[in-house]
């Protein structure tokens, strides 16, 4: 009995087996295959992008595809011609190589399908993973610049180049491949023929010859190819970058050589072949010989030393000028520094009738006396309100209060889980509950050390006395490095959070609008897979309006959107009418731009931060970021980029005219920071544009030191009286130069400075101007200027006062600027209590000419100097 139950139920248990093991099989091909395609799919079409994250995805395998059945092809008719020539017939001996011979030619379908497809595969893997280069290529469109050494067109070298290398090498590698292939094949096929007294066909020998000559066609690609390897040589640095007189006159020349030699040995190779060996052999062997020769001149680095030492070096600057020229001009077009304009200040000795004049309470109230790093302390000791809200990061923008521009610095509160209590990290306070942050608060640049902190956006009430406003305040997307994913709205009750508080709690209580809806069953099971987390599709607390809020860290956010661009470190806030906006600088970035000298830089891409080798950057995108719902939006900055007309082709409606960004935040745009610092560190070098000036590299730049480190540059919203926009009050940003190993005041680096033609107040534009100053007059800089403050017996005996006192005195960044043709320098000094972590702005200290004084607002200050300035 027991048998015959075993016997019945042995069939259902392996059926239930089976069962089992296609769901398990089936629920790992999803989760790998098809679960993240399906998540992605709802994240961007969650932003209007589902159509963009459908042409990538073509494009990415497309591209492999359409490659791949190239060289599929290309495999495939070479094997298919060698197949024919192989013989039919049974073989009588059956040996290992008639065998092999035979299945050749009556399965080679069978055999050539296969084995082309999978050579193809592999030629085309570099392809795949190049499938961006490999799309900007198609994509791409002439510059309408050209190099300075070859005469082409920028964008070969910034498309065209890379791509060609990777087709050359797998061409080469495919002819290599089918010449050792098919060579093998009629090696066997003429060993069995000779058995029976028979010849191969004359078909094998020009089928053979064809490869041969595929393969020499390559290696000649190859060969010229490299004369572009010339314009990346740095083995003038630290003179100048790119190729010399011994790279054009001597590397290249025996390139040539090579070529040729190497042309003229392959056709005396073919000619060695088909004459039996009768004719070419001695040209084949010369030309060999001077190919060799000429490449091992090139291997041998002692010769072109010797070279450069006993032939450039006594003449050099005559040799090279032309190669600097060429250097010196292509940076400058590869940076955007090519249109900035040197203005030269013609500093006077009358700095009293110069501030008596300049100094007005518009130029005050815009002077910047916190600095970001301390703000950050104030704004979450006073304007964090509750242990689960911080302010991330202080930016500085300028807002239009009371008719005129104001400089400001503001900030989001943006929700901190880490800081609540560790018994209220449950899944439902964590992804339902705390979902977000709440409003901004602001402050003006102007400030005075004798009154409390003045601020223009205050508290959870969002209270300003200048008006300012938004009508949803919520900040669900942000800075804030490891944001959970969150479900909203739900069901749960949120009453007596902060971000309901205010005169209507029921006013920010999330609408449901933005993230991804997931009120189905079906999507609920979708999330808690890639979340390996059940709670999501068990939780009653949610319902048919639920959204899934996820990768809310913006700068996580915009990678994912375009990997392919590099984002500035430092987005901003804006508050705009109705919602929050980060606004984020992106980048395009090249290291293929020709004779341009290359930096290196910590930059921030969709791997992470990553030092990444560049010799061509332009700002070419600006990107909105809604704080509230997460929309991302590109706007193209700079059109005459190659690289992002490339994108814009590849992906039509992506990236949009600058001229459809809202007025209320195209009013905020500004010159990006980390853009500012990699043209700085050039132009130090490059703005000596005259080849003998800068082979002497007496002009050399270098930032400004203060207190033994760069003073890193700083923005400011104030009248230069550019010419042409006299009276106009812009924001820029500043950047301090002296000489290289000196510590007087060389120039002024201006970004987004007025250009005659974009004068209203508060407009911005992509401008570089360089303020210079007299070079045969001492100006003091920020290093100096920092020696005679704790020179000045009042100061530093009040500055020991302070450290006695159980406080640590602190000197804040220091601007430089000029007012009308004097140098201004302004200096905040800040206090930090030992038992309370609130910096306080003390006094402001200010200087001009050798005069410093210090007192506790600007006014004061300034009203100090002038009655000083007035005696001289």
């Amino acid at each position: 009995m027991r048998e015959q139950i075993m016997a019945n139920t042995t069939p259902l248990i392996r059926k239930i087996g089976i069962g089992l093991l296609l769901l398990i099989i089936l629920y790992l091909v999803g989760y790998f295959l098809f679960l993240d395609f399906i998540v992605e799919y709802l994240w961007f079409e969650s932003m209007d992008y589902s159509w963009y994250f459908c042409l990538r995805f073509f494009y990415k395998y497309a591209i492999a595809i359409a490659v791949t059945a190239v060289f599929f092809v290309i495999f495939l008719i070479h094997f298919w011609v060698a197949s024919y020539y192989l013989d039919d017939e049974e073989p009588t001996d059956l040996n290992a190589g008639n065998l092999l011979i035979h299945n050749l030619k009556t399965g080679a379908m069978g055999v050539y399908w296969p084995l082309s497809l999978l050579l193809a595969i592999f030629i085309a893997i570099p392809f795949y993973l190049q499938w961006e280069s490999a799309l900007l290529f198609l994509a791409s469109s002439a510059s309408g610049v050209s190099d300075g050494v070859y005469g082409n067109d920028i964008s070969f070298y910034l498309f065209d180049l890379p791509i060609l290398r990777i087709i050359q090498k797998e061409l080469l590698i495919t002819s290599v491949i089918l010449f050792v292939a098919v060579a093998l094949l009629y090696v066997l096929e003429q060993r069995k023929l000779h058995e029976n007294g028979k010849t191969l066909p004359v078909g094998t020998v020009i089928h053979r010859i064809i490869l041969i000559a595929f393969v020499c066609a390559w290696v000649v690609w190859g060969f010229f190819l490299q004369r572009f390897n010339l314009l990346y040589s740095d083995a003038h640095e630290p003179l100048f970058y790119g190729p010399g007189w011994v790279e054009m006159r001597y590397d290249l020349t025996l390139i040539w050589i090579a070529m040729i030699s190497f042309i003229v040995t392959a056709y005396a190779a073919i000619m060695l072949v088909l004459t039996g060996g009768k004719q070419g052999r001695k040209v084949m062997f010369g030309s060999l010989l001077v190919m060799g020769v000429s490449i091992v001149l090139r291997i041998i680095p002692s010769i072109p030393r010797m070279i450069d030492d006993f032939v450039v070096v006594p003449n050099q600057f005559r040799m090279e000028k032309q190669f600097i020229n060429n250097n010196i001009q292509a940076t400058l077009h590869a940076y955007k520094l090519d249109q900035a304009k040197s203005i030269k200040i013609p500093l006077t000795f009358s700095s009293y009738t110069d501030l008596a004049r300049g100094i007005t309470d518009e130029f005050s109230h815009n002077i910047p006396l916190w600095d970001k790093v301390y703000l950050d302390d104030v704004y979450n000791q006073l304007q964090a309100i509750t242990p689960y809200y911080r302010f991330i990061d202080i930016d500085e923008d300028r807002y239009t209060i009371d008719g005129s521009l104001h400089q400001v610095n503001l900030g989001a509160r943006e929700i901190d889980l880490k800081k609540l209590p560790k018994a209220s990290h449950t899944w439902q306070n964590i992804h339902l509950r705390y979902t977000h942050g709440y409003g901004f608060a602001m402050t003006p640049a102007a400030q005075e050390a004798d009154i409390p902190m003045q601020w223009y956006t205050r508290d959870l009430t969002m209270m300003s006395p200048v008006g300012l406003s938004v009508e949803r305040p919520d900040v669900y997307y942000g800075q804030q490095k490891h944001y959970p994913y969150v479900i909203v709205p739900n069901d749960l009750d949120i009453a007596g959070l902060a971000s309901t508080v205010g005169n209507n709690p029921n006013i920010h209580v999330h609408l449901g609008e933005g993230g991804i809806h997931i009120g189905s069953i079906w999507r609920k099971l979708v999330f808690s897979v890639y979340f390996h987390d059940p709670l999501i599709f068990m939780s009653t607390d949610l319902n048919s309006d639920s959204r899934l809020r996820m990768r809310r860290n913006i700068t996580e956010r915009v990678n994912r959107l375009v990997p392919e661009l590099v984002l500035d470190e430092d987005p901003y806030l804006v508050a705009a009418e109705k919602d929050l906006y980060w606004i984020q600088d992106a980048y395009t970035f090249s290291e293929y731009y020709p004779v341009s000298k290359p930096s290196v830089a910590l930059v921030h891409t969709a791997h992470g931060a990553e030092h990444k080798r560049f010799n061509y950057t332009r700002n070419s995108v600006k990107i909105t970021i809604n704080a509230y719902d997460g929309v991302v939006r590109f706007y193209v900055y700079d059109p005459t980029d190659p690289i992002i007309r490339a994108y814009m082709r590849a992906y039509p409606g992506v990236f949009k005219p600058i001229d459809q960004l809202p007025e209320k935040l195209k009013s905020h745009l500004r010159y990006p920071e980390d853009f500012f610092k990699h043209q700085l560190q050039i132009f130090a070098r490059y703005h000596q544009t005259n080849p003998n000036v800068f082979y002497q590299q007496t002009e050399t730049w270098s930032l400004a030191n203060l207190i033994d480190k760069p003073m890193p540059p700083y923005y400011l919203t104030t009248n230069l009286n550019i010419p042409g926009c006299n009276g106009s009050t812009q924001f820029m940003q500043i950047g301090a130069m002296t000489r290289v190993n000196r510590t007087n005041l060389s120039a002024l680096l201006i970004g987004g400075a007025p250009d005659g033609n974009s004068c209203n107040a508060g407009a911005h534009t992509q401008d570089l101007i360089s303020l210079e100053l007299p070079t045969q007059r001492q100006v003091n800089g920020p290093a100096q200027v920092a020696a005679l403050i704790h020179q000045d017996p009042t100061i530093s005996g009040k500055f020991t006062l302070w450290n006695q006192q159980g406080s640590t005195v602190e000197l804040g960044h220091m601007i430089i600027l000029p007012v009308s043709n004097t140098m201004v320098y302004i200096q905040p000094i800040y206090l930090l209590a030992d038992k309370n972590s609130i910096p306080q702005l003390v006094r402001v200290i200010v200087s001009a000419e050798d005069e410093v004084v210090m007192d506790l607002s600007l006014e004061k200050a300034f009203n100090q100097l002038l009655a000083k300035l007035k005696t001289h």
